[in-house]
């Protein structure tokens, strides 16, 4: 993403504050944490019940699912919304959800988990629900993190990535590791013309994400 040729991104202009900064690395001697640990969501597969949105929606596995963005636990903002409403871009079970932006260059899509912190080391997100040859597939998008909604770092580059297709409507993507920090909002910003379509529509349901947790009062 260059932010410098869209007005709305240009604050994240290197140097600038709220400027994107790449991931920092790992210390060499820190390691990941047991899956076994009780403060670590470990991905098993896409469309799997063991991430933060699920966690967060279920009251930590005690209560039936409900969607966290209508309760509140969660909150999703968009640079825009052309179909679709919030709480289908937190769904979990996909089925119906179509959620996308309009076709506007760098557009997205932000996670705000509230209390929640999380150390990704997967993400997962789903397309949208129709018939087959729909298009509008992601292929060039960042994946960034940040506490405080202004200073992001990227997370996660993807150029031409073809996970998501007519055969794969959902698909998940390992992490590096981002050091010993937490992240309180995650954002989706798609570059222009990055689906498969050659627009900037940001297409996107059913995101969750995995790693170590914390919960901050």
């Amino acid at each position: 993403v260059d932010p410098a040729k869209f007005p709305e991104l240009a604050h994240l202009a290197t140097g600038a504050p709220g400027a994107l900064t790449p991931a920092m690395a790992a210390p060499a001697n820190s390691a990941m944490p047991s899956p076994s640990s009780g403060n670590f969501l470990e991905f098993l597969h896409t469309g799997d019940q063991n991430g933060l949105v699920y966690f967060i929606a279920t009251n930590q596995g005690t209560e039936p699912w409900r969607n966290p963005v209508t309760s509140g636990l969660i909150k999703v903002e968009a640079s825009s919304i052309k179909k679709g409403i919030p709480p289908d871009v937190c769904d979990n079970h996909f089925d119906q959800q179509v959620f996308y932006t309009d076709n506007i260059p760098y557009s997205w899509v932000c996670i705000d988990f509230g209390n929640y912190r999380i150390k990704p080391t997967y993400y997962s997100m789903a397309h949208r629900a129709g018939p087959a040859k729909v298009g509008f597939f992601m292929r060039n998008w960042e994946l960034h993190a940040s506490n405080d909604s202004e200073t992001w770092v990227v997370v996660r580059k993807h150029v031409d990535d073809q996970s998501l297709g007519d055969r794969a409507f959902r698909a998940s993507w390992q992490v590096e590791s981002l050091g010993l920090q937490t992240y309180r909002y995650f954002r989706i910003v798609i570059d222009p013309d990055g689906n498969s379509s050659h627009t900037s529509a940001l297409v996107c349901s059913c995101f969750e994400i995995y790693g170590e947790w914390e919960f901050v009062i």
